[in-house]
């Protein structure tokens, strides 16, 4: 048992000693597999706001290099223009009305009754004359706003010319070009922040997947020092991995088991049995001395008299059970002569017989 427990031992400590190394290979694998799970949602999800915005400005589908375009595009200098757009189309409409409202004021002039134009055409006359014919003919107020609205309207067409040319690989709708709001650099604003998030989010994917390579490496060399033949993904080969380690664990609590089980229970009994073999080698080497006393020095000669020995007291043994059943009062003269002791009863019965001997030489006579 001992020696299973030292092979298991052997068999497994080399996982054991890069469990460090395992578990740390499974934290990053586990970190790896939730950041990058994470990062490919967040850049789903921006995708789906890029589609959204760009849906608003045009109706192509979207594609990165219109990202790299939106990342060039001057916004400040659009929001200036299109401030400047707004304003003179304000000043337009201003003037526009007020066009309106003059020319209206004329058509009602032409409806005033004809004595009161002669008039006036009487007093411009006297205030021509007083004037020593210094006045020179001034444009009517309505002349000039429909001058200044023809200069607005140039300008707001240079303008527009000028916001155009920024997008001449942007595919922006045409209504959105045609009357440029602020809306357009708002939404423009949001574009380039959610593609900017998207390049981002793609760099920390892109890390990530090195990441993971290099991690693939690592576990491919920590799986080929312990000799283990495996293939297949990231996920196969970790699995692998942590499965070799939960076996050498279990394994590795199952020899301590055993081996308390051995030092406790088993390693005393075998102490006594290892001590009770020394004892019986300790009565052998001296049973050895006893024989060889026996037989003068030689083992097999002391070990040959034991033997007949036997024989002997086996004779004896035999002798005694035929001597019991011829004569049922053996037992009796055995424990009398174990009582009175072998030595008493043969000096009595040497008495006897010499009294016995003088008996019969006296009969003789």
């Amino acid at each position: 048992m001992w020696r299973e427990i030292t092979v298991l031992k052997r068999h497994y400590q080399p996982i054991l000693e890069v469990k460090h190394q395992i578990d740390v290979t499974s934290r990053k694998y586990v970190r790896l597999k939730e950041e990058l799970a994470e990062a490919l949602k967040d850049e789903n999800q921006i995708i789906d706001v890029i589609n959204t915005q760009w849906g608003i400005l045009s109706a192509e589908t979207w594609n990165d290099d219109l990202g790299e375009e939106i990342l060039w595009l001057p916004l400040e200098q659009l929001f200036g223009q299109i401030k400047q757009y707004q304003d003179l189309k304000e000043k337009q409409k201003f003037i526009q009305e007020r066009i309106a409202s003059l020319e209206a004021k004329r058509e009602e002039a032409r409806k005033t009754p004809s004595i009161i134009l002669p008039l006036l055409y009487f007093i411009m006359r006297i205030l021509y004359r007083f004037g020593r014919k210094k006045l020179t003919p001034q444009p009517s107020e309505l002349q000039r706003l429909r001058e200044t609205y023809g200069e607005i309207a140039a300008r707001l067409q240079l303008v527009q010319g000028e916001i155009n040319s920024l997008f001449t690989d942007l595919p922006v709708k045409e209504p959105l070009l045609k009357n440029p709001t602020s809306d357009l650099h708002e939404q423009l604003g949001s574009l380039r922040l959610a593609y900017e998030k998207i390049v981002k989010a793609r760099d920390k994917r892109n890390e990530l997947e090195k990441e993971e390579v290099q991690l693939i490496g690592q576990v491919r060399d920590l799986i080929s020092t312990l000799g283990i033949d495996v293939d297949g993904n990231l996920d196969a080969l970790v699995s692998t991995l942590g499965g070799v380690l939960e076996e050498a664990e279990r394994n590795e609590a199952a020899a301590r088991k055993a081996e308390q089980i051995l030092n406790k229970e088993i390693r005393p009994v075998l102490e006594a049995a290892r001590l009770e073999y020394q004892s019986l080698q300790a009565n052998l080497k001296k049973l050895d001395q006893q024989l060889a006393e026996l037989g003068g020095g030689s083992t097999e000669q002391g070990l040959s008299l034991v033997q007949e020995f036997n024989r002997f007291q086996s004779g004896v043994v035999q002798a005694r059970q035929n001597l019991s059943s011829q004569y049922p009062d053996f037992m009796l003269i055995e424990s009398e002569i174990r009582r009175q002791g072998w030595d008493t009863l043969r000096v009595g019965l040497e008495e006897a017989v010499l009294r016995i001997r003088k008996q019969v030489q006296a009969l003789k006579r």
